[in-house]
């Protein structure tokens, strides 16, 4: 019966909380959320009472909000229910963390509805709690979201309740020295100068929609003389006459190093807005700069969903102007500063989430050979290595889509790696092969790189066109807004061939030099190279204008020496290699200048001529050049006549 008069109460409570009309037509908003906030305390109440009569009551440290809650699901400005109830309940806890003093959101008034205080007490649990909630997913600061991290510190929380950080003990306004710290001199009846300078970073900052706790200004206190208690800090906001600063930022935090020293929600009454500026006080404040020391602050600033501002992006300017801080110093007498700090930063309504570019890695294999098996796979062909590059807001990345030229189909699998983790494994096939459900968590700024590795089938016969190809055409994701992004950009390896036997071709001697010769300067060179069958048996042909040609340029004369093979044993017009066989080719050569040019000269192989034997044991002929025979040659000289 006790449970049923409680429920009915409480659900004739809510039906005045909501129902037009219940109120005088001179109800003030004011009005309206002072009594939605006492009947929220007495909903809280009421349930902590249902709670005891039904012996069901929370352990001690838990809230009675959280009776029964588990957080089971992502939470984000917006997201309504029990859970945000209890989740404000929860921060409401720690003083660090609190979502709000008085009103809506307070101690004992808490809502169900997630808005910007519930949001900016969430990134501060984050930071409080980083190395649980921000370290293993690459973040660095808190987001606001609520997502697994955040869920499983939450719940951890339920079942184990956090002490809360004790509050900072006052210090008297009048003593500027901290009896806490002996490293800090006392000053007592000294009189101090206060000064306020840029710091060179942040600079230039952009941020987009829901950005949370981005770093837009930084200034550097300076107290000379004597030690300085900063207790007021004035930042005023440059904008359009037509932006409500309010609308456009809805959160900003002064932070010392990575401490946050005070936060304020932007409303009617923390702004003093005029036309083009706004000033935000942050007040009181208790920060101790030593004698001829410094503090470096810095200004983070939160943007709503959808922030109010002239134009699809705005520049603002922020500043701490001369008399902006005040601070006690050791004679008791309040000094304001000298100097000054200003930067810009824009709110771009573009960047409203996660932007992500993929490209070309510089460690992408070269084109080149890959030698397949006759017998097994063989594993561990890179072919692309890729740069996925995340801006505006951390990402998760869920799928990877590769289009991957393989018309011979030689490719059995092929492998997605992070580095050297393996992420997945798809069947190889000609076209498109997705890597899908990936949840690879990207920080915002961060790069990572993506390896593309194939596993090759056993090798019937040979590839000539070095079409083996791997192209990453997207990649797809959300962010840690849980919005969803598509990757801009596109990553093509280089093309690769395959053979079931190869020549292994490397120098062993290639050099020029200047020698005078009767009818004016020359030069001699000579290259001299080996090639070695890998897999199987090979052969080149003893012809060897038709297999190797030595490169000339315009105006010198070639006296071209014989080729030397060795060994020189020729079958059928063919020096022949058997498996792991090798043969040295040295190739000598004369170049003469024209009269009257200088002229520059060098050994090269143009081309190499080899053939292997195919499946149906006939000899297939390949010719290499380009990329492929590209070490073959010696350095370059000048000669003239």
């Amino acid at each position: 019966m006790t449970k049923k008069i409680i429920a009915s109460f409480v659900g004739l409570a809510m039906m005045f909380a909501v129902v037009p009309g219940v109120y005088a037509e001179d109800t003030t908003i004011e009005d309206l959320q002072a009594q939605i906030t006492t009947l929220m305390a007495q909903i809280n109440t009421l349930n902590a009472q249902i709670a005891a009569l039904s012996g069901t009551t929370p352990a001690t440290g838990i809230p009675s909000a959280c009776l029964g809650i588990t957080f089971t699901r992502n939470l984000s400005q917006g997201s309504t229910g029990a859970d945000v109830q209890c989740l404000q309940a929860m921060l409401n806890t720690n003083p660090a963390t609190q979502v709000a003093t008085t009103g809506a959101g307070s101690p004992g008034a808490e809502t169900t509805y997630f808005g910007p205080l519930t949001r900016a007490a969430v990134v501060k649990m984050q930071n409080l709690y980083a190395a649980e909630v921000l370290t293993p997913i690459g973040l660095t600061a808190g987001t606001g979201f609520v997502g697994p991290q955040t869920r499983a510190k939450l719940n951890s929380m339920l079942t184990t309740p956090v002490d809360p950080v004790d509050p900072v003990d006052p210090v008297d306004p009048v003593d500027p020295v901290d009896p806490d710290d002996p490293d800090v001199p006392d000053t007592p009846g000294v009189e101090g100068t206060l000064s306020v300078r840029n710091l060179p970073l942040p600079s230039g900052v952009e941020v987009g929609p829901r950005s949370s706790n981005v770093a837009v200004a930084g200034f550097q206190v300076r107290a000379k003389d004597s030690n300085i208690r900063v207790q007021r800090i004035d930042v005023e906001f440059q904008h359009a006459s037509t932006t409500v600063l309010r609308s456009a930022v809805s959160h900003i935090t002064l932070y010392d190093g990575d401490n946050a020293l005070q936060g304020i929600t932007l409303t009617r009454d923390t702004v003093t807005a005029a036309a083009t500026t706004s000033v935000v006080r942050f007040s009181p404040l208790n920060i101790l700069v030593a004698k001829d020391g410094s503090k470096d602050l810095t200004l983070r600033i939160t943007i709503p969903d959808n922030p109010a501002i002239t134009g699809a992006s705005e520049v603002l300017t922020v500043r701490v102007k001369v008399d902006a801080v005040r601070g006690l110093d050791g004679a008791g007498i309040h000094q304001l500063n000298t100097g000054n700090s200003e930067r810009t930063f824009t709110i771009d309504t573009a960047l409203d989430s996660a932007k992500v570019t993929i490209s070309r890695n510089a460690n992408t294999p070269a084109k080149g050979v890959l030698l397949g098996s006759q017998d097994n796979t063989m594993p561990g062909q890179e072919l692309l290595r890729v740069d996925v590059k995340v801006e505006n807001q951390g990402a998760i990345m869920q799928d990877v889509t590769v289009v991957l030229t393989d018309p011979s189909g030689v490719v059995a699998y092929l492998h997605l790696f992070d580095g050297e983790t393996l992420l997945a494994t798809e069947i190889g096939q000609h076209g498109t092969i997705t890597f899908e459900d990936l949840e690879v968590s990207i920080a915002k700024g961060a790069t990572k790189v993506l390896r593309i590795v194939a596993e090759l089938n056993k090798i019937t016969k040979a590839m000539e066109d070095g079409s083996l190809l791997a192209t990453v055409t997207g990649v797809s994701g959300y962010d840690t807004q849980d919005e969803d992004w598509n990757s801009t950009g596109t990553a093509t390896g280089e093309g690769q061939k395959v053979y079931s036997v190869v020549p292994q071709v490397s120098v062993v001697a290639a050099n020029t030099s200047i020698a005078a010769a009767t009818n004016g300067e020359s030069a001699s060179g000579v290259l001299q190279f080996k090639a070695k069958a890998i897999g199987g048996e090979m052969r080149i042909s003893s012809t060897t204008e038709t297999s190797i040609v030595n490169a000339t340029f315009t105006n010198a004369t070639t006296s071209r020496g014989t080729m030397e093979v060795s060994p020189s044993t020729i079958t059928d017009g063919y020096y022949l290699f058997l498996e792991n066989g090798e043969k040295t080719f040295t190739l000598p050569v004369i170049f003469y200048a024209h009269a009257g040019n200088t002229v520059w000269v060098r050994v090269a192989v143009n081309k190499l001529v080899w053939e292997l034997k195919a499946a149906d044991d006939t000899w297939k002929e390949i010719t290499w050049d380009g990329d492929f025979v590209e070490a073959l040659r010696t350095g370059q000289v000048a000669i003239s006549k």
